[in-house]
Order: structure tokens, then sequence, then C-alpha cells
């Protein structure tokens, strides 16, 4: 059974000027996490290290494994399928666990461990939960495709994480979802 599920896109569009309240000549919106020189200008953040759990380290490609299933009628008085056609499903094996990056500020104070990994596919603007396997096209006996060229999904990964403070606190669960790229069409 397949589940739709929103994707949430964010974006910010927005003007800095020199003009405000602060009592500075120059202002410098210092980032956590970055490299700040000792004799930078502008507000230094109170807490300098990096932000965030987690990130994806790039965009993993995934490569398709073909799978047929017969389809349609078969002759049992003919020597040879020709009249058979098949289903095409692209199923893709992967750990993609590997891309992660898990923040080392974090893993000082907690414990991260990933509890599921899914591939998902994204179908204008949501994602559809189901197995690593997904229908692409039919073929005939040729297995040359019957409706045009396979589409192939564009697909991302979703990860289940717990993180778990050492110091005994309830653990938090995160759902977390990366795009990859995938093969679109043969």
């Amino acid at each position: 059974m397949q589940s739709v599920c929103p994707i949430l896109i964010l974006s910010f569009i927005g003007i800095i000027s020199e003009e405000g309240a602060l009592p500075v000549s120059s202002f410098a919106f210092w980032i956590p996490g970055t490299n700040i020189a000792p004799n930078a200008a502008g507000q230094i953040p109170l807490y300098n290290k990096p932000l965030g759990i987690l990130n994806f380290d790039g965009c993993p490609k995934v490569e398709p494994i073909l799978m047929y299933e017969i389809i349609g009628p078969v002759n049992p008085n003919e020597t040879s399928e020709y009249e058979a056609s098949y289903k095409v499903s692209a199923r893709y094996k992967s750990n993609l666990a590997q891309y992660l990056i898990i923040n080392p500020e974090v893993r000082e104070i907690a414990d991260v461990t990933i509890k599921k990994q899914e591939l998902v596919r994204i179908d204008n603007g949501y994602t559809i939960c189901s197995s690593n396997s997904f229908y692409i096209g039919l073929e005939n006996y040729r297995h040359e495709p019957i409706n045009g060229p396979h589409k192939y999904p564009d697909l991302a990964v979703r990860f289940t994480i717990e993180v778990q403070p050492k110091n005994g606190d309830s653990p938090a669960v995160i759902i977390k979802t990366f795009k990859i790229n995938s093969k679109k069409e043969i």
C-alpha cells in the first residue's frame, strides 16, 4: 500500500540595508560554525559551533535494476512466447546512509541511530512511499517499450533517525528526506 506525503519547500526573499538600530558603522552577520577571524567586525554569535543535527553529502546517483513480469496472453500452441508482454519495474538497491554527515557537536552529547532508510518517489510535489521497486512501463516480446520510453521516477531517500541525549533525556525522532539523482529514461 502506498501513502502520499507532502514535501514542504521554503524560500525567503528580502533586502538587507545599512540603516538600522545597531550602533556599528558596518554590519556583518556571522553564522555559527564559520571561521571567524579574531579581528572580525560586527556581531559575533554567542554559540560559534555548527548548527543542525545532520546533513547529506552531495547528491548520489542510483542505478536501477530492471525487473520483468510476464503479462498478457501466451499462446500455448506456439513454441515461443512471442505474444507475451512484460510489466517493467525499476528496483533500486543502495545503502545511502554512508552519505549522512552527523554534526560532531551533536555526537558529543547524543547517540544518533539510523532506524530506517527508504527510497521514495517524488510525483508532482508529493512523495509516494513504497518499496524500492517502482513501475516504469510495459514492453513487448522484443523488450521494446509499448507506450514510449520508460519514465524513471524522481527519487529521494528518507531517513528515520533517533537522537538519544546522553544525559538521559527522552529521545527525539527525526524524519529527513533528501533528493538523489536517478536515471530518467531509456
